[in-house]
């Protein structure tokens, strides 16, 4: 997935800031990529108790010109970036922790 650029910048974090990027880079290094479930984004596949799959549908739905471009700020481990490149948007992802940033580019390739 080409349409994904993920990355982080942390000059200037306040100590609190640098705890949470320091807790989510230890929370990514659990994270299984081969593990995501890309079909509800992708085909029909509906989950209507998950609001956020509900999120997703209804933005491939309403925004079919693919070449709109879309942020996400503080996109963790870069799910809904990559389901979002995945269906042909070009998406941008930041996050304050550089794990979770790579956790997310090693997703959207």
């Amino acid at each position: 997935m080409s349409n994904a650029i993920v990355g982080t910048h942390n000059a200037g974090l306040t100590d609190r800031q640098q705890r949470e990027a320091a807790y989510y880079d230890q929370y990514s290094t659990n994270h299984e990529v081969e593990k995501v479930d890309f079909a509800p984004a992708t085909s029909d596949q509906l989950r209507p108790w998950s609001p956020y799959w509900s999120l997703v549908r209804i933005v491939r739905d309403q925004y079919r010109d693919r070449s709109q471009k879309l942020l996400e700020f503080g996109c963790g481990m870069g799910a809904t970036s990559a389901v979002f490149a995945k269906v042909g948007f070009q998406v941008t992802g930041i996050d304050i922790s550089e794990g979770n940033c790579r956790v997310a580019r090693k997703l959207v390739s």
